[in-house]
């Protein structure tokens, strides 16, 4: 009995932080208040005074900030604000570590916080060419909604999301086959006869993106291209892409549409381009999710682009990497490292004209091009 007890209390000692942590977050929703959504997919935010422009991420279930610079530095640490989960090594080689850090405030005009958790990398991805090529400061995850006593409303017809007060009438809507878990919202969806559960992803830029191949027939499009995972490591998977085929989308069916299948790639989800032709609401509460058609699928711009490149390249940390390749030739790999052109060696001076220079150009066999492969 006595072993019993010591254990009991071993037990307790170590989750009681953890325990104190979750008591001491506050956070307050305000009804009727609104964020306008920046560039189909940005809301500005303010951590600890900072103001921030983040990605509206419902993929997302923790809040993350791009680098912990942002809110002042490494000196800002101390035992009772932060954790440092993982330190690793990315595929380019440069170190970098995963924090979870207690904000003493983060509020949007949506919600108010108070000693709110979000995950920062201490390292990022840098462009030299454009200092703001991501375009924002991290992301806000479905952590910041997800206890909300009333309905989220986002609003692609006028850009904004919304607390309600209460669920508005529904005439116009549809309620979506959905899983909504407290992090995680699932749509029960449908692809050539093949069942599937799709993340309803906000920052997923595509349509509909698979890891399965649910077609037998050859896609319409292949190429290579960069992808960046969320602790900033660097791969170059093959994308194959099938367009216009029939799907079923939470009860939501078109045939106008694109689908990516990137094998291997342990995910699942439908993207802003389909995300965004429809008005949403999210009850949370009562874990019903519905939608509103506001636009029709205009153009399906990923195949225009391949249509027009073989090849693209991009500088990422000071190197200049060919990111893109449908070239069936493989006069160039992917992923490899561009080291000159017509015998001008690439440096910090020329590397974004030369990047450029490139990038307009669809056939590059009338440049004189030297490549090293990547070192993993």
């Amino acid at each position: 009995m006595k072993k019993y007890i010591f254990l009991l209390l071993i037990i307790t000692c170590v989750s009681c932080k953890s325990y104190r942590d979750f008591l001491s977050v506050e956070t307050h929703h305000i009804v009727n208040a609104s964020d306008s959504i920046h560039d189909g997919m940005y809301v500005n935010g303010e951590i600890d005074g900072i103001k921030t422009r983040l990605l509206f991420d419902t993929g997302a279930t923790r809040s993350v900030l791009n680098d912990i610079d942002l809110i002042g530095g490494k000196d800002i640490l101390n035992e009772e604000n932060h954790n440092t989960l993982a330190k690793a090594r990315g595929v380019e080689g440069i170190k970098f570590s995963l924090i979870k850090y207690k904000t003493k405030t983060f509020s949007t005009n949506l919600f108010k916080s108070k000693n709110k958790f979000v995950l920062i990398f201490d390292k990022q991805i840098d462009y030299f060419c454009k200092k703001n090529e991501i375009g924002r400061d991290g992301i806000i995850g479905l952590d910041a909604f997800y206890d909300s006593e009333t309905p989220v409303f986002i609003d692609y017809e006028h850009g904004i999301i919304k607390i309600l007060d209460s669920l508005p009438n529904l005439n116009l809507y549809v309620e979506i086959e959905s899983i909504i878990k407290k992090r995680k919202i699932l749509l029960a969806s449908e692809i050539n006869n093949k069942k599937i559960n799709l993340v309803f992803d906000t920052g997923n830029n595509g349509y509909v993106i698979l890891s399965d191949n649910p077609f037998e027939e050859r896609p319409d499009v292949t190429f290579e291209s960069v992808a960046f995972t969320a602790n900033n490591t660097i791969s170059f998977p093959k994308h194959e892409i099938y367009s216009n085929k029939l799907i079923n989308v939470g009860n939501l069916t078109n045939s106008k549409n694109f689908i990516t299948v990137i094998k291997d790639y342990n995910y699942a989800g439908v993207g802003l381009q389909f995300i965004n032709q429809y008005n949403w609401i999210i009850d949370f509460e009562n874990k019903k999710l519905y939608a509103k058609k506001v636009k029709k699928y205009e153009s399906i711009e990923v195949l225009k682009l391949k249509n027009y490149l073989n090849y693209l390249s991009k500088e990422i940390n000071g190197e200049l990497i060919i990111v893109f390749k449908s070239d069936k030739t493989n006069r160039f790999q992917i992923g490899a490292i561009i080291k000159s052109v017509d015998n001008n060696i690439v440096s910090e001076d020329n590397i974004c004209e030369i990047q450029d220079m490139l990038n307009k150009e669809k056939d590059w066999s009338t440049f004189k091009i030297e490549t090293s492969p990547r070192s993993d």
